[in-house]
Formats: structure tokens, C-alpha cells, sequence
């Protein structure tokens, strides 16, 4: 792996995935996620995808720029910060961020972390031994603390990173079109 890439691309994440989180970072404090536990933890759930994003970017499919797919994810990638700060911007009307993919996503990471939870300390001691849960404890004590939030905001990048891939995959099959029109 190129270290001067690896570098370059770590600028690059390190600006794009905070403006697209600053949306669900937005939403999760308007829904009562804004306690030192929960910014600590989306914050280490943006740091984990900037190196993700980082290393797989690194790879040469990615960095040859006349490829069409690597066109079509540099083109899906914009898209998703414009979405991204359309959200931000919608922050001041809350109704209107009912449309969003940002807000359903993570309505369903949250609802889908903590079901995960719910089952594991229900049905596994090992789990009810380990984290022994007291609801004020800053790592697993509530779904605001550290842990599930970070769990969760992984959920969401995931979630968020296969529509980003299935839009790619759209303006990839536009792109090819495009070029078999005009040969």
C-alpha cells in the first residue's frame, strides 16, 4: 500500500464522512441522543469509517479515475453529500426531515441495535456477566451510552454505505449507456 495515497485519501474521508454524518449526528440530538456518551460514540463510529473509507480507497481500482465505476462512485459520493446536507439544512423544520433516508436508516439501526441487545443479555449469561449493565455506566448502560451508540452509527454507515454502492451501481449502468450512444 502507498503511504502518500493512503495519506491523501485519509484527508479526503476525513472531510466527506463528517459533512455526510453532520445529518444523523443532527437528527440523533434532536431525538434525545445528545449526552457525552452518544457524541463520543458517533464520533468514534465517524473516525472508524474515515480509516475504512481510507484504506479501501487505497486499492488501485479506486484511484485509476478513467474507470467507470470509480467514476460512478466519485459521482454517487457527491450525491450523497448534497443529500447529506439537504438534511442539515432541513434541521431548522423537522417534518421535512421525515423524508429522509438519513432519519430512516437510523431509526432502524437504533431499533435494530437495541433489539440485538435485548436478546443477547435475555438469552445469554455470559453477555449479562460480562457487561453487567447499571443504567448510568458510560460504556453499555443505555442506548445513549458509548458502546450502542457507536454500534448503531455503524449500522447506519453500513446501511448508508450499500445505498451509496446501489446508486453507484444506477449511474454506472447510466454511464454505460451513455457510452454505447455515443460509439
Amino acid at each position: 500500500m502507498d503511504t502518500q495515497i493512503f495519506w491523501q485519501n485519509l484527508r479526503y474521508w476525513a472531510g466527506h464522512v463528517p459533512l455526510c454524518a453532520a445529518g444523523s449526528i443532527g437528527l440523533a440530538c434532536l431525538g434525545g441522543y445528545s449526552s457525552i456518551e452518544s457524541l463520543c460514540g458517533m464520533g468514534a463510529g465517524i473516525i472508524f469509517f474515515i480509516l475504512v473509507y481510507a484504506l479501501i480507497s487505497c486499492w488501485s481500482g479506486f484511484q485509476d479515475k478513467s474507470r467507470l465505476g470509480a467514476r460512478a462512485l466519485r459521482l454517487a459520493t457527491r450525491i450523497r453529500l448534497v443529500c447529506s446536507l439537504l438534511v442539515v439544512a432541513g434541521l431548522c423544520c423537522p417534518p421535512l426531515l421525515m423524508v429522509s433516508l438519513d432519519y430512516y436508516l437510523g431509526m432502524f439501526a437504533i431499533e435494530g441495535v437495541r433489539l440485538m441487545g435485548d436478546y443477547l443479555l435475555d438469552h445469554s449469561e455470559t453477555v449479562r456477566e460480562f457487561v453487567q449493565v447499571d443504567q448510568r455506566d458510560f460504556w453499555f448502560g443505555r442506548m445513549e451510552s458509548l458502546v450502542p451508540t457507536f454500534i448503531t452509527v455503524v449500522v447506519e454507515g453500513v446501511m448508508l454505505s450499500l445505498t451509496l454502492l446501489l446508486t453507484s451501481g444506477f449511474i454506472q449502468l447510466i454511464l454505460q449507456h451513455r457510452r454505447e450512444q455515443s460509439a
